[in-house]
């Protein structure tokens, strides 16, 4: 099956896409990206992912993206894939770079890709995440965690790590020794029929399916803390659970080898797992 891209808007195929090998974003990592998961009713949430990404450009020094504009490439490039369910990346790259002066660029580049189908399947739901503690910790203090790059190396070698280890995912520390966030997802436990979770000033990406969870939560007169934790507060609590855009709400069973709970989906996250899903039925 031939697979498209959006390329600054021209919907080509894959083997004739590209952009300019002196764009910054190959260079430096200089850009950012969100990932999108789509059903059969199209993108989920992809309103609130371009407004992340729209405040995060600001914040890097790139120009704004035209949301309206990024949702009708999105809408064409889901069709020109036939795609039913699975996800698309959305990348802004800083563009090329100008001879005459290094901070200037011009020409930024917006690349859609889609991907068919999920990297998570029922049986993992079923047993649930067993993690660890990599190595590395984070910088809380380092602005670019808030931020979605295009410099994910970080992320690329902790996952290495923890597929070394025979991890599922893997969970980073901050700098003062509290829970950050996971390679690719944010963290949530259960203790006394409170929910749990870093925040943001524990260095982590603020996770647009971590705020649906919150919002949830909340909704539902369950008591949400975001605040500093101890890792010590993770291996005591009752039932914890990962989320990100394509796995939504995914059991966490075993740190470090020690059962979390009963080492399976514990009341409360089978809970919010009904009740994401329920939001998820509007794009199904």
């Amino acid at each position: 099956m031939k697979e498209y891209i959006c390329v600054n808007g021209d919907i080509v195929s894959s083997k004739e896409a590209f952009i300019p090998v002196t764009d910054r974003g190959l260079l430096y990592g200089y850009g950012l990206f969100e990932t999108v998961r789509v059903l059969p009713k199209g993108p989920v949430f992809l309103t609130e992912h371009l407004r992340r990404m729209k405040n995060s450009l600001n914040e890097i020094g790139l120009n704004p993206i035209d949301i309206r504009a990024i949702k009708t490439m999105v809408a064409r490039i889901i069709d020109a894939n036939s795609l039913k369910n699975g996800s698309l990346r959305i990348t802004v790259s800083a563009g090329a770079q100008e001879n005459t002066n290094e901070d200037e660029c011009y020409g930024q580049n917006v690349v859609i890709t889609v991907k068919h189908g999920l990297p998570y399947v029922d049986a993992c739901y079923r047993a649930g995440f067993r993690t660890g503690f990599l190595k590395c910790r984070r910088n809380a203090d380092s602005p670019l965690l808030k931020l979605k790059t295009l410099n994910y190396l970080d992320n690329i070698l902790g996952r290495q790590e923890a597929f070394r280890r025979d991890w599922d995912e893997g969970l980073y520390m901050n700098h003062r020794g509290y829970l950050s966030e996971g390679t690719v997802s944010n963290l949530f436990f259960v203790e006394s029929n409170v929910l749990y979770t870093p925040d943001v000033n524990s260095g982590l990406l603020p996770g647009i399916t971590r705020q649906k969870v919150i919002d949830l939560a909340l909704e539902n007169n369950i008591q949400v803390k975001e605040c500093p934790l101890a890792p010590r507060e993770l291996f005591s609590s009752e039932e914890a659970f990962l989320t990100n855009s394509l796995m939504g709400i995914m059991p966490l069973v075993a740190v470090d080898e020690q059962k979390i709970g009963n080492g399976k989906a514990g009341a409360l996250t089978q809970i919010m797992t009904r009740q994401y899903n329920k939001l998820l039925e509007g794009f199904e």
